[in-house]
């Protein structure tokens, strides 16, 4: 599977699940579920480099005016999430997290639900019989980019000045 292929299965699952999260979970398994071995490891491995790629303040201080608040797993949730909203939003949000204002607030508010990562890795498992390394090489532990305070309400309204208006 090719990254355009992934992002075809992906783009796939959103239009049929709409802003519904836990049916985007359920068509990912049975899309995975049908895929060879070889496939699924190709998918997992495509989803893990975006799911890196990510891995950034700037993504993760948009996740926090959006919760009002964000941990790391949350912030793992919101990233695995951002996948499957397809790869226009993907790769606009990591060019400018601020573009997830315009999504629909509820779509939006979506990308905290659990499970979207976790499908992948059981069905991998399923596939394949072993089990999911759990950090690639090269995988830093700190997000790229310039950190943000969240102490600072004026440095967040700065950075995200449509997300900002809209949550906060």
């Amino acid at each position: 599977m090719t990254r355009d292929q992934f992002w075809q299965l992906i783009d796939s699952i959103r239009s049929r699940s709409g802003a519904d999260m836990d049916a985007r979970i359920e068509f990912v398994r049975d899309e995975l579920c049908k895929l060879a071995p070889k496939e699924v490891i190709d998918y997992t491995e495509h989803f893990d480099a975006l799911f890196h790629d990510a891995y950034s303040w700037d993504l993760w201080g948009a996740a926090y005016i959006i919760f009002g608040g964000c941990s790391d797993d949350a912030f793992m949730d919101f990233r695995s999430n951002l996948i499957s909203m397809g790869r226009k939003i993907f790769e606009e949000a990591l060019a400018n997290p601020d573009s997830l204002a315009d999504l629909p607030r509820t779509e939006c508010e979506s990308l905290e639900t659990e499970g979207f990562a976790y499908i992948t890795r059981a069905i991998r498992g399923e596939k394949t019989e072993f089990e999911m390394p759990r950090r690639g090489k090269g995988i830093s532990d700190e997000p790229s980019g310039r950190p943000w305070d969240e102490n600072d309400a004026a440095e967040l309204k700065k950075r995200f000045p449509r997300l900002y208006k809209m949550y906060w």
